[in-house]
């Protein structure tokens, strides 16, 4: 699976590049995107939560970031996004497409 974050933002599951899954909540995108930047390292849940709703705190964010994830990895697959309610981070078979290529490689790790 690869993550696009450079031109317009998407996944793409398997051998076809075209094929861009629908991800919801405009805050599930986000998110995604998110651990996309920091695809390297876990991102502690405040992080999170100061970057969805910086503007309004919830009252229970962890269970709404967990909320998130949950349906994340519905749509996407377990293997995803790791992690628990301490923070979270993107699976070890996602790509993303600008790791990538600071990396020298293809998108999809190829």
């Amino acid at each position: 699976m690869t993550i696009r974050l450079a031109g317009p933002f998407g996944v793409a599951h398997g051998a076809t590049a075209d094929a861009v899954v629908g991800l919801g909540s405009r805050k599930a995108r986000r998110l995604l995107m998110l651990l996309a930047l920091d695809c390297d390292r876990m991102v502690p849940v405040d992080r999170i939560v100061d970057a969805l709703w910086a503007d309004r705190p919830q009252q229970r964010p962890a269970d709404n970031v967990a909320t998130l994830v949950s349906r994340l990895r519905a749509a996407l697959g377990p293997a995803v996004i790791t992690g628990n309610r301490d923070g979270y981070r993107l699976g070890a078979a996602v790509h993303v497409d600008i790791h990538d290529a600071a990396d020298g490689r293809r998108p999809g790790g190829v």
